[in-house]
């Protein structure tokens, strides 16, 4: 006697809306967890703060007058949620008889929790103007 065939299981339109609703919630809670591990790290004011002095010193030859900032971006560690390199990219004006701003582009590592303290932050790399600048006493800098 030969064996039935299996019949196979049609779920229809309430199927295929039970797997978008999965795939939504899925995409939801990754947002979610993406979001929340910003808000573990330091502030905007604490890079925006730590970022500024570190270009200063970099620049103490300038002449800075003010240092700004447009726009901190987060660099996530690979395949991990947790975030430990910041781009800052803003204006530096420097002083004198005409104030220029000049755009520069910076890459501040925080290398260890207590981002309160300054010896826990780097500056990785720095584009000032068109130029990519030779970092000055930074420890995690690639020039020395």
């Amino acid at each position: 006697m030969a064996e039935p065939i299996p019949r196979r299981r049609d779920y229809g339109p309430r199927g295929c809306l039970l797997t978008l609703a999965a795939m939504a919630a899925i995409v939801l809670v990754l947002e979610f967890a993406i979001g929340w591990s910003d808000r573990l790290g330091p502030g905007v004011e604490r890079i925006q703060a730590v970022s500024n002095v570190m270009i200063r010193r970099q620049l103490i030859e300038e002449g800075v007058e003010v240092v700004t900032v447009r726009g901190i971006h987060p660099r996530r560690t690979r395949f991990t949620l947790y975030t430990e390199r910041w781009a800052v990219e803003g204006d530096v004006i420097l002083a004198g008889p005409e104030a220029r701003r000049v755009p520069y582009l910076a890459l501040v590592h925080m290398t260890c929790s207590d981002s309160i303290d300054r010896r826990c932050w780097t500056l990785e790399q720095l584009t000032y103007g068109t130029r990519i600048m030779r970092l000055e006493g930074e420890a995690g800098s690639v020039i020395n």
